[in-house]
């Protein structure tokens, strides 16, 4: 956990004065993350929430006296970012046990709000970039796309949000979270080439930055399994070429080898999870540049281990 990061320009509206907005920030040591040692006692120069320089040596303001932070007994560092969250997935009513009846019955106004809340606890943690990878509730996640452009507009804090909608098939991973006496909305279940490019569309017109799908069951549903296909070769190829034809990354949920495998090969961006890599996986995804993004805590060997034992699903 960092002791004190640096926005730089992460935070709030676009600053329309023509007047710089100058801060100092003296720092007792300084991390810039470029791969470079640690410096100690610097001082560093923003200027409309963007660093302009780094100067050697715990110097006082000058004149016109600008805003200055005195953090020589802390680690400085650029902002954390976190590449896969779900704002309001796990959010409840603390008066409702059922954790997943509390989620099914908040409206979007609720789950805005306790978007929004999430967001300053990142944000004070330290992390001014976030990847929201949707909900299995409004799969289209509206609530996101408003908290993003509130932050935008200074109306709120927060990181910057990069918010994604999610595309599922009938029985797909998104699908299987929810209850199976549920009454779905077949505008967010695609089964077929032509209703995957139409979901997607729909979803670069509401305003989604990238497009998240599932190429493999999650074991967090209700009876699915990790090894289940989801989509055929045929739609995830076009789920690809239409989300990049809009210039819209593809993240895809996938735990199994295989499932990893058939996501490079389609033109993924990157891999969601992927616990269950093999070597060839790994050297496909390696060959093609592709990007994992791990689950460190949740499901971890021990994490894994531990629900084996207990009789819970390993990657639940």
């Amino acid at each position: 956990m960092p002791e004190f990061a640096v926005p730089a320009n992460a935070v709030g509206a676009k600053r329309r004065s023509v007047v710089a907005k100058q801060v100092l920030i003296r720092c007792g040591r300084l991390i810039d993350g470029t791969g470079g040692p640690v410096q100690e006692n610097v001082t560093l120069h923003l200027a409309n929430d963007l660093v302009e320089r780094i100067e050697p040596g715990i110097v006082g303001p000058p004149p016109p006296r600008p805003r200055s932070s005195m953090q020589r007994d802390r680690t400085v560092l650029p902002g954390l970012m976190d590449l896969h969250v779900h704002l309001v997935n796990g959010v409840t009513d603390p008066r409702e046990p059922h954790i997943l009846f509390g989620m099914l019955q908040s409206t979007t106004q609720m789950l805005t709000l306790w978007a929004t809340r999430n967001v300053r606890l990142l944000l004070e943690a330290g992390f001014t970039t976030i990847r929201d990878v949707s909900s299995f509730m409004n799969p289209g996640n509206p609530e996101v796309l408003a908290l993003r452009d509130a932050i935008q507009l200074g109306l709120v804090p927060g990181p910057r949000i990069v918010a994604g909608g999610w595309i599922s098939q009938t029985a797909g991973h998104r699908d299987m979270f929810l209850p199976r006496n549920w009454v779905r909305d077949p505008e967010y279940l695609a089964d077929s080439p032509w209703e995957v490019r139409k979901q997607i569309r729909r979803m670069v017109r509401d305003g989604v930055d990238l497009i998240k799908t599932s190429t493999s069951g999650g074991a967090g549903g209700h009876g699915e399994e990790i090894w289940w296909r989801n989509w055929t070769d045929e739609e995830l190829a076009v789920l690809v070429d239409e989300s990049h034809a809009y210039g819209k990354r593809v993240a895809s949920h996938a735990h199994s080898a295989e499932s990893v495998k058939r996501a490079v090969r389609a033109g993924v961006d990157t891999i969601e999870h992927g616990i269950y890599m093999d070597d060839e996986a790994i050297e496909l995804l390696a060959k093609q540049g592709g990007t994992l993004v791990p689950t460190l805590a949740a499901r971890s060997e021990r994490a894994i281990s531990h629900r084996r034992k207990s009789g819970s699903p390993p990657t639940s």
